[in-house]
C-alpha cells in the first residue's frame, strides 16, 4: 500500500466505470473514497453561483467534472491531507505506478516541492524533449498540465486552487484552470517522465462523458499512431 489518501472522480451511477476502476485498482491493491457529490443532477443555482462563472456557470457533464475536483480540493483543505492522488473514473494505471510513485514521492521531498500538482498521464501525448531530461529525475516543471485524469496534488496546491475560486471563480474547465494558474504563477505544474496513466476515453477503451469521442478498434489505432507521431518528433521542437 502507497499510504496516500485516493480520490476518485466518479459520476455516481455508472456501472461501467465503477467497474473499470475498481478493476484498476485492485490490480495495485489500492483504496480509494469515489467523489459521488457533483453529479448533473446535484449542480443547484446555489453551487453554480458559488463556485462558477462564464460558460462554467451552467449544468452540463463539464461543469460537474469540474465540480467533482473542487469538492475533492475541499475535502483536502478540511481534513488537512498532505498530498492525495486524484483519479477520473476512466484511468487505466501503468504496470510500473507503484514504482514510479514512490520515486516521485522521494523526489518531491528531497526537492522540496510544494504547491504543486504532478501530472501523471500523457492521454494528450506531451512528452519531455529528449535534450530536457536529467538523469534520474521524473519530475519537469512545465506551464500546462496533461488533462486531469491522474495527478498528485498538494494541500498548498488545493489551497490555492479554491482561493482562486473564491476570488474569481471558475470559467474553464479544471484542467484549463490549472493551466491559467500556471500562467499566473498561482501553482506549480510537474510532468512526470515516465507517464504512468492514460485515460480510456481518450485511448478508444471506453466512451467519453464530455465528447462524442468513439469507443473501439479505430479509435485506439488512430490514438496510438497520434502518440507514435507526436513521439518521434518531440526532440525537434525547441
Amino acid at each position: 500500500m502507497l499510504g496516500l489518501q485516493i480520490f476518485v472522480i466518479h459520476v455516481k451511477g455508472d456501472k461501467q466505470r465503477a467497474e473499470h476502476i475498481n478493476n484498476e485498482l485492485s490490480k495495485f491493491n489500492l483504496e480509494a473514497e469515489f467523489i459521488l457529490d457533483g453529479n448533473i443532477e446535484d449542480i443547484t443555482e446555489q453551487r453554480l453561483d458559488k463556485y462558477f462563472d462564464g460558460k462554467m456557470h451552467t449544468i452540463s457533464a463539464t461543469t460537474s467534472c469540474s465540480l467533482k475536483h473542487i469538492i475533492a480540493y475541499e475535502q483536502i483543505l478540511k481534513r488537512n491531507i498532505d498530498k492525495v492522488l486524484i483519479f477520473e473514473d476512466d484511468i487505466i494505471l501503468k504496470s510500473n505506478f507503484i514504482q514510479i510513485i514512490e520515486q516521485i514521492l522521494l523526489e518531491i521531498e528531497n526537492r522540496g516541492l510544494a504547491n504543486y500538482i504532478v501530472s501523471l498521464e500523457n492521454t494528450n501525448h506531451a512528452y519531455i524533449k529528449k535534450n530536457e531530461l536529467i538523469n534520474n529525475q521524473i519530475l519537469y516543471k512545465k506551464e500546462t498540465s496533461r488533462c486531469a485524469g491522474a495527478y498528485l496534488i498538494d494541500y498548498e496546491g488545493a489551497k490555492n486552487i479554491i482561493a482562486e475560486i473564491q476570488n474569481n471563480k471558475c470559467n474553464l474547465q479544471i484542467d484549463w484552470l490549472h493551466n491559467n494558474m500556471s500562467d499566473n504563477k498561482g501553482i506549480n505544474i510537474f510532468w512526470s517522465n515516465p507517464h504512468i496513466a492514460e485515460q480510456a476515453s481518450h485511448n478508444g477503451k471506453l466512451g467519453s462523458l464530455l465528447d462524442d469521442k468513439k469507443t473501439g478498434n479505430f479509435r485506439r489505432i488512430i490514438y496510438f499512431l497520434q502518440g507514435k507521431i507526436k513521439k518521434r518528433w518531440a526532440p525537434m521542437h525547441h
